[in-house]
């Protein structure tokens, strides 16, 4: 899959612009069908169509993206979300978990999951300890990367010490400078391999 891995990511680019959700988006914002947040519509258009049995996702905020990942979550799939804000609990279906955390991930099991979106803002730092984790724990699959190389996730601390042949960053999160601030990780259980 490391060979496709960049397709992956652009087919679901070209074939997600379409989608308009039915909410707006929480927060008091028009975050979801905004055109600045493109990467809303990725999350949900990966989950239709890659059905990861198991999903997890790191936020923070409204439950933006936990709307965006379940909006065409199949039954037979789960989503945890581990959230900081409660207030964020904006989706009400039954293989959709919804944890508050202290920002402590490091008791996470994540080669439970198939496939992660990470929006922490831990300055690069804390993404890079989760990068490591998930590679350690053998995780396979993808990684949805929010805020790369913004003031939230420095390219420095995270993205410039990743080896080049496993990320890519795509222009789904405009609005901070750089149009590409959104990035993508591929990662490979190396003890099967």
């Amino acid at each position: 899959m490391k060979s496709d891995f960049i397709k992956i990511v652009e087919d679901i680019i070209r074939s997600c612009k379409d989608i308009e959700f039915d909410q707006p988006g929480f927060g008091g914002s028009n975050f979801l069908n905004h055109d600045g947040s493109l990467y809303y519509r990725w999350l949900a258009r990966y989950i239709q169509v890659h059905t990861p049995k198991r999903s997890l996702e790191l936020g923070r905020r409204e439950g933006n993206s936990l709307y965006a990942m379940s909006y065409y979550l199949p039954d037979d799939c789960i989503l945890d979300s581990y959230d900081l804000n409660m207030g964020g609990n904006v989706v009400k279906k039954p293989n959709v978990n919804v944890f508050e955390y202290s920002g402590n991930y490091s008791e996470l099991d994540l080669s439970e999951y198939n496939f992660m979106f990470i929006d922490i803002n831990g300055v690069g730092e804390k993404e890079y300890e989760i990068y490591n984790q998930a590679n350690e724990q053998g995780f396979e699959g993808i990684i949805a990367w929010d805020d790369v190389g913004s003031r939230w996730v420095e390219n420095k601390e995270f993205w410039d010490l990743l080896p080049k042949d496993i990320k890519y960053k795509a222009p789904l999160h405009e609005g901070y400078g750089d149009v590409e601030c959104f990035g993508f990780t591929y990662h490979e259980n190396s003890r099967r391999h």
